[in-house]
């Protein structure tokens, strides 16, 4: 991924590490959504570990249980423009 930071090897240690540093708050979301609710663009970072992957499940079915829902991730690339893509999503499982 081309960065300098180098993870524990396990999740505990990760943990301990945040803490060290004052960060207690846990990044994992879950997020319901009603009819003509939205998102903004935005980023989960709570402090200055973060790890660099992150997840998000469809629960429902787009186009039968929804309309909507375009998933936009946004890539900040130093002195280049940001780069776009939109995500069609589908449920994770039948």
């Amino acid at each position: 991924m081309k960065i300098d930071v180098r993870y524990p090897d396990t999740h505990e240690a990760f943990k301990a590490r945040c803490h060290a540093a004052g960060q207690n708050r846990p990044t994992p979301l879950i997020l319901k959504y009603e009819a003509g609710d939205f998102n903004c663009l935005h980023q989960d970072i709570y402090g200055e570990h973060v790890f660099p992957l992150q997840v998000a499940f469809l629960l429902a079915k787009p186009g039968e249980d929804f309309t909507g829902g375009e998933f936009t991730l946004t890539e900040q690339r130093p002195r280049m423009q940001s780069r776009v893509e939109v995500c069609h999503l589908r449920k994770a499982w039948a």
